[in-house]
């Protein structure tokens, strides 16, 4: 157990006088998990005020506040920093922030807007995005926003009526939630069902775009029409999907009741989106049979599964807890809860815990490393995303020895004396997650470290632990199945190849020769999976075999997985020249998240999925 206490960020930075620090609350990691934003409310001249630092935590310095940034871009006003949610843009570090200027005795409060700013890295790269593309500042404060994972959609929660775009009149008089798409430049209603407006407020949860696509929202609302099955008069867990949200042409939106049991809604609160599915907290006791414990649960909702409780068997008789936050791959969650239900410390303090859902185990983070709990409950915490750190606030005094300074301090969990490496793994061309790839870890210079291993889970996820801090190289790798990846191969990849070999582009017209569309270009993973025979380039020969494979039912025969690691520069790879990495080195100071692109060799087309190998059988290598 490792836990640090950090100094709380320098106020003087944005203060005019003498402050008083009375509350931290950690707001989240960077998508690197390399460090995390803090939002301080401080005391400042009878005036209560808000700033948001960064803290890296390999350097173990605060950033420059994020209220400075803005401030420099306001000629010199100052600014209250209200939230914030990193994203990973273009390879860059962007953090969207919901501000204000700081009330003076001069302001009128109406002045006093709430605006959303996009900063990449250290420059303000805009001021209001409301604005930007409304025209207009929202006639009312702004209570949350979020970002997805790639910065591109904004989602924001808003009593505003002004912000409906033409023949989308927003007279519900409740908190409604918007999405900003910064590509396309436009905002809609998230919470506009069918042209029917909510009859509740609304409240912001979490967003997410998957590998596949698919912009998730998630919220939750007391609006009983929103659901047939909802007769429960409870707040309950919707989450709104968005096919192809990326695409110039996004598919329907719908809109599905996530906290459900035997057809009913059964209440449900503090929603979080992951690969498992979404999860939630709810004090029903209908989700299972063993749910005895008269108290609130975490509980994960999968498309097309029943509603399973995301505690490990042992507590399901004991505890209840709150779900705080969640991994990228849900499989590890920060729950919050008495002591009593994590079995340590005075049963009336609030404690934190990890769960592993992927072990069924749990590890208590708000003890010290002698095993005393805190003294003090837990205020706030954040998991980076592959789970591997947490940070939360507290004023507990008995966690780090004589370093425990009285009033609130932040504490650190960071086991870097065996750190952890985790990604995914997923299809080149439909981001299907790849299940029973195994990732090993070794030392590239043949040194005295162990070789360790892991195999990704039905999501794709995998993870590695026990790790030193070294530059480490990675390699994946899977067994082909007897049935499931031969189906994958077929007259259309022969087609394919033959038309890669003499320089054509494989890949269909999507509207025909009459439409405005054109056919996407040849991608470099179609050259590696094309190259069957290894030569480095394509040639009717490679079409030959991809055709003898296509007939073929031998197991001997059976197509091989090549992974590449996503970053990895490919673009030189043409009909001529067919190579790409088949490792990669990661140094554990810089990242300790990394994605493998999958290609099934022989199947040019991109056309494996998931259901043939579970259906038809696989044949898998061992772990180690």
């Amino acid at each position: 157990m490792t836990l640090l206490r950090i100094a709380a960020p320098p106020l003087a930075e944005i203060t005019s006088g003498l402050s008083v620090l009375v509350h931290l609350e950690p707001l989240g990691f960077d998508p690197s998990g390399g460090g995390f934003h803090v939002r301080a409310t401080f005391a400042d001249e009878g005036r209560v005020r808000e700033g948001v630092w960064f803290y890296r935590i390999r350097d173990e310095v605060w950033e420059r506040s994020v209220n400075s940034l803005l401030s420099s871009e306001l000629d010199g006003r100052s600014v209250d920093v209200l939230e914030l949610a990193s994203s990973s843009r273009e390879g860059a570090v962007e953090r969207i922030v919901r501000y204000r200027e700081a009330i003076s005795g001069e302001m009128p409060v109406i002045e006093a807007a709430d605006r959303i700013a996009v900063i990449r890295g250290a420059e303000v790269i805009e001021l209001d995005l409301i604005a930007s593309i409304t025209g207009e500042q929202p006639n009312a404060p702004i209570d949350r926003v979020l970002a997805s994972a790639d910065g591109r959609f904004v989602v924001l929660q808003t009593l505003a009526s002004n912000l409906a775009v033409a023949g989308d009149i927003d007279s519900n008089a409740c908190a409604d939630i918007y999405l900003i798409d910064r590509e396309r430049v436009v905002i809609s209603r998230v919470t506009l069902q069918n042209g029917l407006e909510i009859a509740a407020d609304a409240t912001l949860e979490d967003v997410r775009l998957g590998a596949d696509g698919v912009l998730s929202v998630a919220f939750t609302t007391l609006d009983s029409g929103l659901s047939v099955s909802d007769r429960n008069e409870l707040s309950d867990v919707f989450v709104w999907r968005l096919p192809a949200a990326a695409s110039s042409l996004p598919g329907a939106a719908t809109l599905q009741l996530a906290s459900v049991a035997a057809g009913q809604a059964q209440g449900g609160s503090a929603a979080l989106l992951a690969l498992r599915g979404t999860i939630f907290q709810s004090d029903s006791a209908s989700f299972s049979a063993s749910d005895v414990n008269a108290a609130s649960d975490v509980w994960i909702s999968s498309t097309g599964s029943a509603v399973l409780p995301a505690w490990p068997a042992a507590l399901g008789a004991t505890g209840g807890m709150s779900l705080v936050d969640v991994d990228s791959s849900g499989d590890r969650l920060l729950v919050s809860g008495r002591s009593s239900a994590f079995g340590v410390g005075n049963p009336a303090v609030d404690q934190l815990a990890l769960v592993n859902l992927r072990t069924s185990a749990m590890l208590p983070l708000s003890v010290s490393a002698t095993s005393q709990a805190a003294d003090d409950a837990v205020l706030g915490a954040v998991l980076s995303p592959n789970g591997a750190r947490a940070v939360f606030a507290s004023s507990a005094s008995n966690l780090v020895g004589s370093d425990d300074d009285p009033g609130i301090g932040l504490f650190l969990y960071n086991p870097n004396a065996s750190a952890v490496v985790s990604g995914s793994a997923s299809l080149w061309k439909s981001g299907a997650p790849i299940s029973n790839v195994v990732v090993r870890a070794s030392d590239p210079e043949a040194g005295a470290a162990p070789t360790l291993a892991n195999r990704s889970n039905g999501q794709g996820a995998w993870q590695i632990e026990g790790l030193d801090f070294q530059p480490y190289e990675l390699t994946a790798y899977r067994a082909g199945t007897t049935s499931g990846a031969l189906n994958a191969v077929t007259a259309a990849d022969v087609l394919a190849a033959l038309k890669m070999s003499v320089g054509r582009n494989p890949n269909p017209d999507p509207d025909g020769f009459s439409g405005q569309s054109v056919a996407q270009s040849a991608s470099p993973y179609q050259f590696v999976a094309a190259d069957l025979d290894g030569s480095g380039h394509l040639t009717r020969a490679d079409a030959s075999l991809i055709a003898e494979l296509a007939a073929s039912d031998q197991v001997a025969r059976q197509p091989v997985w090549q992974f590449i690691a996503e970053g990895a520069d490919l673009g030189a790879i043409n009909r001529a020249a067919v190579d790409w990495p088949v490792s990669t080195q990661i140094d554990l100071n810089l990242s300790d998240e990394l994605r493998w692109v999958g290609v099934l060799s022989g199947d040019v087309d991109g056309s494996w999925a998931a259901t043939l190998d579970s259906l038809l059988g696989g044949l898998n290598a061992p772990v180690g």
